[in-house]
């Protein structure tokens, strides 16, 4: 089970929505086509995310399977652009239960605040 799948797996135990994306897609990059295995975590979904986890080619720590985190689950700035990588799923969710993300209810609170309140958060 990929360190994706176990992040996955706690969310889903913890009743934090979420989407989960994987595809494969090519990028022309310098006129050369890169194949990038895209494999992400959206918190609560893609469209509004307030933090996401990913294993990619060029993420930090994809080579070992490792996760790189972006968003307020890095250091709670609602529009800090910092990443952090090489983590387990395990160290994902440290951080989740220290700052107290994995409230569902505090997520909700997050997304409002940064979309302004233009979010319907049906998801509930």
């Amino acid at each position: 089970m990929s360190e994706l799948d176990k992040l996955a797996e706690y969310l889903h135990k913890i009743k934090m929505p979420f989407m989960q994306y994987e595809c494969n897609r090519q990028w022309d990059v310098d006129d050369c086509i890169v194949m990038m295995d895209r494999h992400q975590i959206c918190v609560p979904n893609q469209e509004y995310p307030i933090w996401d986890a990913i294993c990619q080619r060029g993420s930090h720590g994809y080579e070992e399977g490792l996760l790189e985190i972006y968003g307020v689950i890095v250091d709670e700035a609602i529009d800090d652009d910092t990443v952090v990588g090489w983590l387990t799923a395990e160290d994902v969710i440290k951080r989740l239960e220290k700052t107290g993300l994995n409230n569902p209810e505090k997520m909700l609170e997050l997304v409002r605040l940064k979309y302004h309140n233009q979010v319907d958060c049906t998801w509930r």
